[in-house]
């Protein structure tokens, strides 16, 4: 393999789950109303991510989930105060669910890292182990906060701090994924994959810990993320967990435009 380790792609959030059985646990309560404060990103040189009050003015906010064709279909609509703060009565979506495979397990194995790993490297990981699926037959989909305002776009609750010294970066990343499923289900375990060549070492572990009530939940993705680099190879360690309950920040970072990648962007910028 001749490509170096390191590509100066963005993250990409793709959520979805694979097969499995294990003991069902009781899940906690669906939520119900989505409440949480817009704010705006600061570009700074700093590597963390740096935010403002929000700015956009009063107006709507929609949750959204997608159709079969890439297209949005709106779940509920709520209020937005010029403050930032919105709040949004949840409810079922119309759109069809999709079934949730075992195709998908990359996916999610890949959330955190699939941009800093240019699509060949991503073929060449080497995985072991698989998250269990308590409920194989369980269809699900996630939500996506659209804002109508002054300003237009899209936000989700998104942290980001980091550090640098000569030889190494540091950061540590927390992204929140509101997601819908259709009955109770769990999925649980780790996965780890790695790899290394005359370029230098990935190692990465996933570490599954999702208890969903039927109805929608609060999942999050927490990353660390090490590079080490000398002057012929680099070192990139991940170890992410995804948990449900909880957001990693109830602030919500505004992406102009509806680009709900865009923030995902900032750890590949840093680290070209």
């Amino acid at each position: 393999m001749t490509k170096p380790l390191l590509t100066a792609a963005a993250l990409t959030l793709l959520l979805s789950a694979c097969g499995g059985h294990e003991p069902a646990v009781t899940p906690p309560a669906a939520l119900t109303t989505l409440t949480g404060t817009l704010v705006e990103s600061v570009e700074t040189d700093d590597l963390s991510l740096q935010t403002r009050p929000w700015t956009g003015g009063a107006g709507t906010v929609r949750v959204v989930s997608p159709n079969a064709d890439a297209s949005d279909a709106t779940v509920a609509s709520g209020t937005l105060a010029a403050s930032g703060a919105f709040s949004v009565a949840l409810q079922a979506p119309t759109s069809p669910l999709e079934p949730v495979s075992a195709a998908d397990l990359d996916s999610v194995t890949n959330a955190f890292v699939g941009g800093l790993l240019g699509d060949d490297l991503r073929d060449d990981l080497n995985c072991t182990g698989q998250p269990s699926l308590s409920d194989p037959s369980v269809r699900a989909t996630v939500g996506v906060l659209r804002v109508d305002a002054d300003q237009d776009g899209s936000a989700l609750p998104l942290t980001l701090r980091g550090s640098e010294t000569d030889t190494n970066v540091s950061l540590d990343l927390g992204l929140g994924v509101l997601m819908y499923a259709d009955r109770p289900v769990n999925l649980t375990g780790r996965e780890v994959c790695t790899l290394s060549d005359s370029t230098g070492s990935v190692n990465y572990t996933t570490n599954y810990d999702l208890r969903l009530a039927q109805g929608w939940n609060k999942v999050s993705f927490k990353s660390a993320v090490s590079v080490t680099a000398t002057t012929q190879t680099a070192t990139l360690t991940i170890t992410t967990s995804a948990a449900s309950g909880s957001f990693p920040t109830e602030n919500w970072v505004f992406l102009e435009g509806g680009d709900v990648a865009t923030p995902l962007s900032l750890p590949g910028k840093i680290l070209r």
